[in-house]
């Protein structure tokens, strides 16, 4: 890792205050586009409640979440493996040295020049669901470590479910088995994800009782299964809708229920928000601003310009970023978010207000109905915890950019 990208800070600074010195170099150089403030502290902080909370469960961080390079490689500093779903994420980790049995291809429906490029390279470990699949990897990487990923249950509550895709129902569990052992392939255990952002820690409880009925018939047929995937879903930031340490310990109670240390079961997870999330505070500035009147008391000059707006006395604001919809706000704007000023508002006075994106879509709304100061034009705002399915699923819509990064550390934990 290069040191001189990143911005060495005290120890008992602030995040407003943190989040404040990076505007100020920001502002120095001219720039008013969005960026990012990235902690890396705080994946460091996370790395180690994970590993003292979990201490049984390996983390292969999924880089769909966020794949920063400079995020990558203190993961990788750290010791965790990578969760891959195509050829470009296994060559940015391979290209970092990292060894191909830290890299899990958990991509159930693989496209075959990827999984050419698994096969060139050894990564040998990789899920499936389906029977085509199979015969997909039998002809490809027949010596291949296959992790056979299940539904998990459907009635518990997640931010995104992604089984309406992805995982082998009950019902097919022992054909695709069977299919496999046919082929002459080797399964070597199961994988789940009970869903992004999962608020029940029991989902983890009873996948892995499904885990442990597979494991049970896969052995029937001889194979000797020895991994579990637990997937992601985690939570690593404040005020979550589920705490991490209530996931833990329903899943360390769990664990030692169906897959007890002396069974010798490797046990991975595929966590990508947990450590990515709340690294990254986003800034971005106001570009521009327009008032709007309370209907019934339009002037030639100024008009109702929000029809949903409240109709009272005090006047309504839009104001214009320089991030949208298209941008950092693409998925996250589903999750809410607090709204910072980087500075203090010159009055507590308060307005309805809505905030936009810099394209010239119309659907490029932010957030409505907030309860702001009047804000100028070069105000910044930050929102935390947007390190997660930002970045990596942004686009340059409008010819906008995507917003950078500038990069902290307090000196020990460097």
């Amino acid at each position: 890792m290069n040191r001189q990208h990143v911005h060495m800070v005290p120890a008992n600074q602030s995040k407003a205050d943190r989040v404040a010195a990076a505007v100020s170099a920001t502002e120095l150089k001219g720039d008013d586009d969005a960026f990012y403030v990235m902690d890396v502290g705080d994946v460091v902080s996370n790395h180690q409640r994970w590993k003292k909370l979990l201490p049984r469960v390996e983390p292969f961080y999924a880089i769909k979440s966020n794949p920063d390079p400079l995020l990558l490689r203190v993961l990788s500093e750290l010791g965790t493996g990578f969760d891959c779903a195509s050829k470009a994420e296994m060559e940015m980790v391979l290209q970092m040295g990292v060894a191909a049995d830290r890299i899990v291809y958990a991509n159930p429906c693989k496209q075959i020049s990827h999984l050419e490029y698994a096969t060139k390279n050894n990564i040998d470990l990789m899920t499936f669901d389906c029977e085509a699949e199979l015969y997909k990897v039998k002809s490809m990487f027949p010596g291949a470590r296959l992790l056979l990923r299940i539904v998990p249950p459907g009635h518990y509550k997640v931010f995104d479910d992604l089984s309406t895709k992805f995982g082998c129902h009950s019902g097919d569990f022992s054909g695709l088995l069977k299919t496999a052992k046919n082929l002459g392939l080797n399964v070597v255990g199961v994988s789940f994800h009970v869903g992004s952002g999962a608020e029940d820690p029991e989902v983890f409880a009873v996948s892995l009782q499904r885990s442990c009925n597979v494991f049970a018939m896969a052995e029937q047929l001889g194979f000797t299964p020895n991994i579990i995937d637990i997937g992601g879903g985690f939570f690593g930031h404040k005020g979550a809708p589920l705490s991490f340490e209530k996931v833990a310990t329903t899943l360390n109670k769990s664990l030692d229920k169906y897959f007890p240390v002396s069974s010798n079961v490797k046990v991975i997870a595929e966590p990508g928000r947990y450590f990515s999330s709340s690294a990254y505070t986003l800034l971005t500035s106001v570009i521009g601003k327009k008032k709007c009147l309370p209907k019934g008391n339009h002037r030639n000059s100024e008009n109702s310009c929000e029809p949903d707006m409240p109709s009272d006395k005090k006047p309504s604001f839009m104001y214009y970023l320089t991030d949208g919809i298209y941008g950092s706000f693409n998925v996250i704007v589903f999750e809410g978010r607090t709204t910072n000023l980087v500075k203090a508002p010159s009055s507590d006075v308060t307005f309805t207000s809505s905030l936009w994106g810099p394209t010239c879509d119309s659907a490029d709304c932010v957030q409505k109905g907030l309860s702001l100061p009047e804000l100028e034009i070069g105000d910044w705002l930050y929102f935390e915890n947007m390190g997660a399915y930002t970045r990596s699923i942004a686009s340059h819509f409008n010819g906008m950019p995507i917003p950078g990064c500038y990069y902290i550390c307090e000196e020990k934990v460097w």
